[in-house]
């Protein structure tokens, strides 16, 4: 619902995928500050962490298994829109 331009504009999706993302990362910050220094990730996984969620999401918002569970799902926003 949150992600669906039949009941949002793409100004409010965008903003839910950019919230969701935000709070995404304030939760991996919070959990590698707590793991001892030796056992923190190295930013090289960090990164490449993140790339692969984002390059995940605009297959999960716009594929087809969401639009075969929901059929009157809608999500307009371009990919690159997702991935900015």
């Amino acid at each position: 619902m949150f992600f669906d331009t039949n009941h949002n504009s793409e100004r409010v999706v965008l903003a839910n995928i950019y919230d969701v993302f935000r709070e995404t990362a304030r939760k991996m910050w919070a959990y590698a500050r707590c793991l001892p220094a030796k056992q923190q990730p190295r930013p090289e996984l960090v990164v490449d962490t993140i790339a692969k969620t984002v390059s995940l999401a605009g297959p999960l918002l716009k594929g087809e298994s969401r639009r075969a569970k929901y059929p009157d799902y809608q999500c307009s926003v371009k990919r690159p829109c997702i991935s900015w």
